[in-house]
């Protein structure tokens, strides 16, 4: 991996093929092996999470073609969480290394093989919260950090690793 690794926070595997790591990380892996950006977008003392089927979790998803990894980011926190980014930054990445290729949910493509990224950022913003366009979405809402264990959200490693980064990068400025 390319980045510069802090930690890992957690590691696991998607089915037999498919192994990740999810590192705390300083720089970014290269652009065109990135498949999806996840924000833990943060409103004064709360986090902005979205509930669709799955459960609630961070904001995020899949870049689209032709995509910077700010655009994606910025285009998925607005989606679901009605989320304005005012500034970011870097925190996470997960590394995941398949065992065969992996269809993408576009006909005809596959992800990159046989390592791909998901960038993690925290995002925050002082304009108030629209609401949310995304179709998979069926609530957002803003939650502390001490409220997380209540949603039983399988993000919560990562959403408190987040704010962790979020909270020394903001106070030190």
């Amino acid at each position: 991996m390319t980045t510069t690794n802090k930690a890992i926070i957690q590691a696991g595997n998607w089915g037999e093929d498919i192994a990740w790591e999810l590192y705390e990380a300083a720089d970014l892996p290269p652009q065109e092996l990135c498949t999806a950006v996840m924000g833990l977008a943060v409103v004064g003392n709360k986090i902005v999470l979205a509930c669709s089927k799955r459960g609630w979790g961070m904001l995020g998803g899949h870049i689209e073609d032709n995509e910077t990894l700010e655009e994606a980011l910025r285009r998925e926190v607005l989606e679901e969480g009605g989320f304005h980014i005012d500034q970011f930054g870097l925190f996470a990445v997960r590394k995941i290394t398949s065992q065969a290729k992996i269809p993408h949910q576009q006909t005809g493509k596959s992800y990159p093989f046989p390592t791909s990224y998901m960038t993690y950022y925290w995002a925050t913003t002082k304009r108030d919260l629209e609401v949310p366009s995304g179709e998979e979405i069926i609530e957002s809402g803003g939650f502390t950090i001490d409220e997380l264990p209540s949603l039983n959200t399988p993000d919560q490693p990562i959403i408190e690793v987040g704010w962790r980064a979020f909270t020394v990068a903001c106070r030190s400025k």
